[in-house]
């Protein structure tokens, strides 16, 4: 499969660059949310494609900017965004997800944040005899605490929610096992561990929750 290296370049001269497996849907997708969220008319917008290039004037930063400019705000923009995606297919929002949290893991350097540690624990599950426990085991209000508690051990560069990943992942693969070990002192060896796992190795990335459930 052959991927397509693509630049959007706005009036003023502003310039993304960046990859897709589908450029047809890349151009169709940034065409239609620049004209529906400003009204601009496609006529007078110049467009190159060639299999390796795209150019065409639309500028996420521009048009955040204009849209300010029109009485916007910054919530009302990404609400705009929001109710696009919400209209398109299933190919095009897989791929707006990843270029989303390629987006993100560049900006924060590879740690979570409250919205993507919330969909990462939604997802987990365990099976306990005939019961499936789903989600949330441990809260935000519990992750702080959890990391307040090991300072020491717990690096800064770990966010809050890294630790409300780490813990609530370690519940989900050992909730059984350790339950039959130590029985309701489960829970506390649970974190004890998922500490000891997570963030008390020095052979690994600085960056291991994220990498760990990035894909």
């Amino acid at each position: 499969m052959v991927g397509t290296i693509y630049k959007l370049t706005s009036p003023s001269g502003k310039s993304y660059i960046g990859q897709t497996m589908n450029i047809s849907i890349r151009r169709r997708y940034a065409e239609d949310l620049y004209r529906k969220t400003h009204g601009y008319p496609s006529e007078g917008y110049h467009r190159k494609s060639t299999h390796h290039t795209m150019e065409t004037p639309v500028s996420f930063i521009d048009m955040a900017e204009e849209y300010g400019g029109h009485g916007g705000s910054v919530r009302q923009f990404f609400d705009r965004i929001q109710y696009h995606f919400n209209h398109m297919d299933e190919e095009e929002k897989s791929e707006f997800k990843d270029m989303m949290k390629k987006l993100h893991e560049g900006l924060s350097g590879g740690h979570f944040n409250e919205s993507y540690g919330r969909h990462e624990v939604s997802k987990m599950f365990h099976i306990e005899g005939n019961k499936k426990y789903v989600g949330e085991k441990f809260d935000m209000n519990k992750a702080r605490e959890v990391k307040e508690m090991y300072k020491p051990i717990i690096p800064d560069k770990y966010t809050l929610a890294d630790v409300y990943v780490a813990i609530n992942s370690q519940y989900h693969d050992y909730a059984v096992l350790f339950k039959s070990w130590f029985g309701n002192s489960s829970d506390h060896k649970i974190i004890e561990s998922a500490v000891n796992f997570w963030f008390r190795d020095d052979d690994c990335p600085e960056c291991k929750v994220w990498d760990h459930f990035k894909d």
